[in-house]
């Protein structure tokens, strides 16, 4: 993959710089004779649920032996249904929040870096720039009911033996992100010098840059458990759809000019290839299958020990995939150091705007979901503490292979995690939770904007932090609050009912 189209795959579409030449032949720097920077919004809004699981008891206790139960518990330890009463019905909501961020200085700051590289003639406009981040909202985060079976000997139809005291159903959205970026009214107007005045050449471009890139996941799962002794024993199936849509353009409008001659970028008629712009559109969609396995054990009336093994499947996702670059020869966006950025050496006089196309062939994009083993201690009494300790096997990550005019290209972009562990009380009305992650970052392929591959980081530990709080509306409906659960979330609600 070109590092021109990889820069636009991932959305750096804001690297302003990489469409500035910095390097010429001539025998002193280029001018730029006019720099107007344009507009650039900017929009990343994020909603996660995928280190504490839905609704607010599993951000403070886990959901391998939580100190408080409710049907949501089946994304975690299925055993755990044995310690709900009757038949119970949970959902979660999560309000949209929102901030406003300026851009201003930090573009500035890439642009000044940028035109240290040229003779600038006339004062620059540098980018007026807007940002928002979201906590994405959601009217129905997850849903959830759990159900007593009944009498165990009895039968179902009369005729099979009841082999489940505790059945439930749920859904949530574990993670969901969009960005969206634009940038309009991007213009430069470049001349390089040379003592021959016809050897000169004069570059003027206009630049606009688009892109929103979409990724979601939704899981299903239905489990149940069964008392056998002081043990509860629970099994679920879950269905994780995962889905990836994006859609970017980026094109570049402009006049080249040597000598007597001059030609314009994307002009019909030429007998040569002139268009010159980027675009990618990808609408994928696939499934994974997960397997839930847990026990819970009380040795008295005050502990209560779980266990909980979770297994996933790869998801393939299918659906049309398609990219289109073209590149302009003379304009090396990813020339190092050694090399020349605007080689107008490389213009052919007779076709001054001359581009090349390059073919992509992509295969169907996968994503890993991690298996896990986790082991939790509750204890029912003062302050009520939980430890719940998780091990992951396997990463978190998306995996592309990308053909590249007959060559071979592999990309990943994930994470690797190895631990989580938490520790969490409850102080009067108050819950709190405490805690840590360590994971490595993966990134196979991708290059930063140096074109140096980036290396894979040392092990990191992200710290954990949780509080929330329960309010008795009646008797049977209980309304829970999570304030905030760090790195991932904040203000989630769930209201759980008894019946």
């Amino acid at each position: 993959m070109s590092r021109h189209f990889r820069y636009y795959f991932l959305g750096l579409l804001v690297a302003c710089s990489a469409f500035l030449p910095q390097t010429s032949y001539s025998q002193s720097d280029p001018e730029m004779q006019l720099f107007h920077g344009g507009t650039f919004d900017f929009m990343f809004s994020m909603r996660s649920t995928l280190l504490a699981g839905p609704g607010v008891n599993g951000a403070l206790y886990g959901m391998t032996a939580p100190n408080e139960a409710d049907p949501f518990v089946i994304f975690g330890n299925p055993a755990v249904l044995g310690r709900l009463d009757g038949n119970q019905f949970i959902f979660t909501i999560s309000p949209e929040l929102e901030f406003d961020i300026d851009l201003d200085a930090s573009l500035q700051e890439t642009e000044e870096t940028t035109l240290e590289s040229f003779e600038v003639r006339n004062s620059p406009k540098y980018t007026d720039g807007t940002g928002r981040l979201r906590r994405d909202g959601t009217g129905l985060g997850g849903i959830a009911a759990s159900f007593t079976v009944g009498d165990r000997d009895t039968k179902w139809f009369g005729k099979f033996p009841r082999l489940l005291d505790r059945v439930a159903v749920g859904y949530h959205q574990p993670f969901f992100m969009n960005i969206t970026a634009d940038w309009s009214g991007l213009r430069m107007r470049i001349r390089t010098q040379s003592e021959a005045e016809e050897s000169e050449v004069t570059l003027y471009a206009s630049i606009k840059m688009t892109m929103d890139l979409m990724l979601s996941a939704d899981t299903w799962t239905i489990a149940g458990a069964r008392q056998i002794g002081d043990f509860w024993v629970g099994a679920g199936l879950s269905r994780t759809d995962v889905a990836i849509n994006f859609t970017g353009h980026q094109k570049t409008e402009g006049i080249l000019s040597l000598s007597e001659s001059e030609s314009a970028f994307n002009r019909p008629g030429d007998p040569w290839d002139n268009e010159y712009f980027n675009s990618g559109i990808v609408d994928v969609d696939g499934t994974s299958v997960g397997l839930r396995l847990g026990t819970t054990y009380m040795p008295g009336q005050r502990f209560l020990i779980g266990l909980d093994y979770q297994m996933q499947t790869q998801a393939e996702l299918s659906g049309p995939i398609a990219f289109e670059v073209h590149t302009f020869k003379p304009l090396n966006l990813a020339a190092g150091d050694d090399d020349e950025q605007f080689n107008v050496s490389l213009i052919q006089p007779d076709r001054l705007t001359e581009t090349t196309s390059k073919i992509f062939e992509p295969n169907p994009i996968t994503v890993d979901l991690p298996s896990s083993l986790s082991i939790g201690f509750a204890y029912f009494g003062f302050m009520s503490p939980n430890i719940t300790f998780k091990k992951y096997f396997g990463e978190l990550q998306y995996s592309i292979q990308m053909f590249e005019d007959g060559a071979e290209f592999n990309y990943s972009r994930g994470y690797d995690p190895d631990w989580n562990a938490s520790l969490g009380l409850k102080i009067g009305g108050l819950k709190v939770a405490i805690g840590a992650i360590k994971l490595v970052d993966v990134n196979e392929g991708y290059e930063d904007k140096n074109g140096e591959l980036i290396a894979t980081i040392d092990p990191i530990v992200i710290p954990r932090g949780s509080i929330g709080f329960d309010n008795s509306i009646t008797k049977n409906i209980t309304l829970s609050t999570l304030m905030y659960e760090l790195p991932e979330d904040s203000y989630r609600i769930s209201l759980k009912f008894e019946f």
